[in-house]
C-alpha cells in the first residue's frame, strides 16, 4: 500500500518521499526541512509502535463494543504516521546528499543500436545497457545464437566452440562489472547512513500498515462505531499519512457488513 495525497500541487520534496516509499531504493527534489539524523531517529524511537502491539487483540478480531477501542487505534495510527513521515523525510534527506549523488549508475553496456549517419556518412551508434545479470545473459545468448547460425555443420564446429567460449568470457566480464558497481553503491549507501535509514523507514511503514489492518478489520457493534470507521477510512484514503487503498475500503465495508450478521 502506498501513501495517498489529495493535493493537486505538492512540493518536490513530498514527491521524492512518495517515490522512496514506492521504490524502497529498487530506483532527488527540493530540499527537505533541516533535521539531524539523530533528532529524526529519536522521534521515531519515541512514537514508533512495535508490530502487533497496538491493541490487546489479534488482527481481524471483532471490536469489543466500545468506541474507546476504535478511537485508541485511530490515535495510535496518528502517532505512527508522524514517525513514518519523519523516517521517510530522513531517508529523502540522505538520498539527496552529495554522497548519494556520487553513486554510479548500476548498468553496463552490452550492445549498441545504429540510429543513423551523420553528415559525413559516419554511423551513429547509441549504447544499449543492461541492469541485471539476467538481462546481460539474455543479450549475449541472443547474439551468440545469431552468430553460430553463420557457421553450420561440422566444418563450422571449431569456430562455434571458440566463439562460444569467447562470448561466455565476455558475458561473465560484464556480469562481474555490474556486480562491482552494485557493491560500490551498497558501500556508499551503508557509509552515508542510507541503508540504516531505509530500514527504519521500512519498519515505520510496516507499523502504520499493521494498525490500518486492525482498523479496517474492526467489526463495529454500534451505529456510532460504524460511522466512525467509515468516516476514518474514507478520509485516510484521500490524504497523506496512510497506506489505505481501495481494497482496504472494501475490507472496512465488509467489517461493517459483518456487524449486521453478528
Amino acid at each position: 500500500m502506498d501513501k495517498q495525497s489529495n493535493s493537486t500541487t505538492v512540493p518536490e520534496s513530498s514527491i521524492q518521499i512518495e517515490r522512496l516509499r514506492h521504490e524502497r531504493a529498487t530506483a532527488p527534489g527540493e530540499a527537505m526541512p533541516p533535521i539531524s539524523r539523530r533528532k529524526t531517529l529519536g522521534l521515531i524511537a519515541a512514537v514508533s509502535l512495535p508490530p502487533f502491539a497496538v491493541v490487546g487483540v489479534a488482527p481481524s478480531v471483532a471490536g469489543d463494543g466500545s468506541m474507546t477501542a476504535l478511537r485508541d487505534l485511530m490515535e495510535r495510527h496518528k502517532a505512527a504516521a508522524v514517525a513514518d513521515d519523519a523516517a521517510w523525510n530522513a531517508l529523502a534527506d540522505i538520498e539527496g546528499s552529495a554522497a548519494m549523488e556520487a553513486c554510479p549508475s548500476v548498468r553496463v553496456q552490452t550492445s549498441r543500436l545504429l540510429t543513423g549517419r551523420d553528415d559525413a556518412g559516419n554511423d551513429i551508434w547509441e549504447p544499449m545497457y543492461s541492469y541485471s545479470p539476467e538481462e546481460i545473459e539474455k543479450v549475449f545468448r541472443r547474439h551468440l545464437e545469431s552468430q553460430l547460425c553463420m557457421a553450420p555443420g561440422e566444418r563450422g564446429a571449431p569456430w562455434r566452440e571458440k566463439y562460444t567460449a569467447s562470448s561466455e568470457a565476455r558475458m561473465q566480464a560484464k556480469i562481474d562489472e555490474l556486480a562491482a558497481l552494485q557493491a560500490e553503491v551498497k558501500r556508499i549507501e551503508s557509509e552515508c547512513g542510507y541503508t540504516a535509514a531505509d530500514e527504519v523507514a521500512g519498519r515505520s511503514a510496516d507499523d502504520v500498515k499493521q494498525i490500518e489492518r486492525r482498523i479496517v478489520g474492526f467489526v463495529p457493534t454500534t451505529l456510532a462505531e460504524a460511522v466512525a470507521l467509515a468516516t476514518w477510512v474514507l478520509d485516510a484514503r484521500e490524504r497523506r499519512g496512510s497506506y489505505i487503498e481501495d481494497d482496504d475500503v472494501k475490507s472496512a465495508l465488509q467489517s461493517i457488513a459483518n456487524a449486521g450478521r453478528a
